[in-house]
């Protein structure tokens, strides 16, 4: 474990959010808070900067930037501290589907974002070992979490991991009641063919792609063959 403890500190201090990420995006004064100071920036225009830098309320402005600024990464730096340290717990646990279990709530979205750009890193670096415990762990973790999902969500996501199109046929004859062509599974589906898409710096992009096309391609073809019936 002592592996797996180094790794994860490693990893931690090399993935952060730098901070001038986020200053970068709170150059932008449309991205602060607005306030009394924003708006007469916004007024006077990006080339007037330099004749109101004088002023309080540039001062007042810059002020509300900077602390938004911090807030932002104090609240990043906080988050994936605790998505870590429960990372950490659920690897070190004897009982890995109990201890997911009891954190059922906290293994969000973000959460799985985090894990899997540790064993992103951990596969990079050629540890084998991690990478395995990474993902038993993470499997187990999902497939408890699925458990509260929806289960539109649960299908997409057996539907993504199965590689073999006898298997996916199978499994999408086995769930025909979720693919009525309104149904919230197009939706979802829709949604994230899209969110994917822009995506335009993401490696996997066009193997989730590819994934994705396919299962809407094969779903809509048994929706339309039910509309038919």
């Amino acid at each position: 474990m002592a592996t797996l403890a180094s790794v994860l500190a490693s990893a931690f201090i090399r993935s952060f959010l730098p901070f001038h990420a986020v200053q970068a995006q709170c150059s932008n004064r449309n991205s602060c808070k607005p306030g009394r100071g924003a708006l007469v920036i916004g007024r006077v225009g990006v080339s007037s900067l330099d004749a109101v830098k004088g002023s309080s309320k540039f001062a007042r402005y810059s002020a509300v930037c900077k602390a938004s600024e911090k807030d932002t990464v104090s609240k990043a730096r906080n988050f994936q501290l605790e998505a870590t340290q429960l990372l950490a717990e659920l690897l070190k646990a004897d009982d890995i589907k109990s201890t997911a279990e009891k954190h059922v709530d906290s293994l969000s979205e973000d959460f799985f974002i985090i894990a899997s750009t540790y064993l992103d890193l951990a596969k990079k670096e050629g540890n084998l070992e991690v990478v395995s415990k990474l993902e038993t762990t993470l499997r187990t973790a999902l497939e408890v979490k699925e458990t509260t999902l929806r289960p539109e969500i649960r299908l997409l996501n057996q539907l993504l991991r199965e590689t073999a199109e006898k298997d996916r046929a199978s499994t999408i004859q086995t769930n025909v009641q979720y693919l009525s062509s309104d149904s919230y599974f197009f939706q979802l589906l829709s949604r994230m063919i899209k969110d994917v898409e822009s995506q335009k710096t993401n490696p996997n992009q066009l193997r989730l792609l590819t994934q994705l096309r396919m299962i809407n391609k094969e779903t809509r073809e048994v929706a339309k063959a039910m509309k038919r019936k």
